[in-house]
């Protein structure tokens, strides 16, 4: 999806444009934000070789002489100036607390580019009408955090401001059983990993401001919830791997890579590995967690999904608001879909969301109901996905989606985006999922089941379905839909896209009844 586009830099960045020839612009973005630099630091710290640290010096002037503050595609965007200037900043001190000494020309211009850095994310929040999220609580966090290494008039004020702010998102983006407001889980994931992070560096580098915050009940409280909804979403894949469910949007982002793994098939940091953010939250022991019991469901109204961790399984439904209170910006058509993970593999998966400007009839594919593994009718769309350019980060909550129960063994849950309402049923018994779906329509009708490019699959016949991988193997099948097996698309990770397979239940009569049995 590279497509060679290269953004001139003596353009004043409130000019800069999106979608140009299909270029993408979170490639320059998450380029300049400068999240590599972190490697360099530990190749110096394992080899003691000063050539690193001198390559952080060269590449740093070489981006600031290239991107002059206000100028070029890497300015566009306040998050990404913030973000970067973190991750300068704390890569610079890791070196210089690690016996490097920089030389005083290059600390001047560095303290000044990013000074400038931290003024313009200041004088620039990703605050407009009320409409807020991610962009501008990375705006926050990163004045809390750039704001600790300056010691001016403006830098007070700037943290002032942004400590006031910081608790104010913590209310208005975490809702009130902690999971974030975007309808997205790793955009959750992504906006805990900032707020925790900006804690840990508050802990280490100004200890009173930081009891300031985490002795204040409604804070603490707040943030035991988040700490729970995040470990608790957790789906371990192997030692020290865990993954999530890709509910809603994932663009891969992360903030700051402090206790991030490093994979080399992943060509520098694993971003689907959250084993990192588990760790940096797992600090907090002043923060209470609250686990969830196995063998049963726990649902989250708030975020909109319900979990099921068996002995030796994992199963979650999405169903609720399209967040950001209504906006829907990170939302997906994935209203009662479900996913399914054995023994840490990965078998019923969301589709993900591989691209977002680029390609705008990819990113609507990818967010579309058919890619998600709920209940299809023919030409219908959960909510409305509009083709306009302007609409890609927009989806109105025509579902109204809600859980009715969810408790034991048993969930039900409900959402009314088509003619006649659909209600999806689930039963869980030892190792067998029993689900039905109800809409009292006449229309052909399919169940749909995504599978992880991984899962090998083998139609037994018309009404069973064998996905095998790793050893473990899980049936799926019908008595009142016909099954059969097509292409489709998977992306594991933003900018991604691996073939895969989906599994069809087809049936023109009003309920559709499944079973998934694990095997094995």
């Amino acid at each position: 999806f590279n497509s060679k586009y290269m953004w001139e830099i003596d353009v004043w960045h409130k000019k800069i444009k999106f979608g140009v020839k299909n270029s993408d612009i979170k490639i320059p973005w998450e380029m300049s934000r400068f999240q590599f630099s972190y490697i360099l630091f530990l190749a110096f710290k394992i080899s003691k070789d000063k050539k690193y640290a001198i390559e952080f010096r060269n590449l740093c002037l070489d981006f600031m002489a290239n991107n002059p503050p206000k100028f070029g595609v890497n300015w566009k965007s306040p998050m990404d100036v913030g973000i970067r200037s973190v991750n300068m900043i704390y890569t610079y001190n890791l070196f210089v607390n690690n016996g490097f000494e920089f030389d005083e020309k290059f600390q001047n211009i560095f303290a000044e580019y990013n000074y400038v850095s931290a003024k313009f994310v200041y004088q620039n929040p990703e605050f407009s009408g009320g409409q807020r999220g991610n962009h501008y609580l990375s705006n926050v966090c990163s004045l809390i955090i750039i704001s600790q290494f300056y010691d001016t008039y403006e830098s007070k004020k700037w943290f002032e401001f942004a400590i006031n702010a910081f608790k104010k998102e913590l209310e208005f983006q975490f809702l009130a059983d902690g999971g974030n407001f975007e309808a997205s889980m790793n955009y959750h994931f992504f906006a805990t990993e900032m707020i925790f992070t900006t804690l840990f560096l508050l802990k280490k580098i100004n200890k009173i401001e930081f009891q300031n915050l985490i002795l204040k009940h409604e804070i603490n409280s707040k943030l035991g919830l988040i700490k729970s909804f995040t470990l608790n979403n957790l789906q371990l894949k192997s030692e020290n791997y865990y993954t999530v469910s890709q509910i809603g949007d994932n663009d891969s982002g992360f903030y700051l890579p402090i206790f991030m793994d490093i994979n080399s098939e992943a060509n520098g940091f694993d971003t689907q590995n959250k084993f990192g953010i588990k760790k940096l939250i797992d600090n907090f022991t002043e923060i209470n967690f609250k686990k969830i019991e196995v063998n049963k469901f726990t649902k989250y109204n708030d975020f909109g999904i319900a979990i099921y961790k068996g002995n030796n399984f994992h199963f979650d439904i999405r169903c609720g608001s399209v967040g950001q209170y209504g906006k829907g910006g990170h939302a997906h058509n994935d209203q009662l879909s479900i996913t399914l993970s054995v023994e840490g593999n990965e078998f019923i998966v969301d589709s993900g969301t591989y691209i977002y400007t680029s390609f705008p009839e990819l990113r609507n594919k990818f967010r579309s109901t058919k890619m998600h593994n709920t209940l299809i009718l023919e030409n219908n769309e959960q909510n409305p996905i509009s083709d306009n350019f302007s609409d890609l980060f927009w989806m109105s909550d025509n579902s109204k989606a809600k859980i009715i129960k969810a408790e034991k063994n048993i969930f039900s849950g409900i959402h009314y985006a088509y003619p006649k309402e659909h209600k999806r049923e689930i039963k869980i018994e030892d190792n067998k999922i029993y689900g039905k779906d109800l809409c009292v329509i006449e229309m052909p009708k399919q169940a749909r089941f995504h599978l992880h490019p991984n899962v090998d699959i083998k139609l037994i016949n018309e009404n069973e379905v064998l996905a095998e991988i790793n050893g473990t193997t899980v049936a799926i099948s019908s008595v009142d839909a016909d099954i059969r097996i097509e292409d489709s698309n998977y992306s594991k990770e933003y900018g991604v896209i691996e073939k895969s397979k989906v599994i069809i239940l087809e049936s023109v009569n009003f309920e559709i009844t499944w079973m998934i049995e694990i095997k094995k």
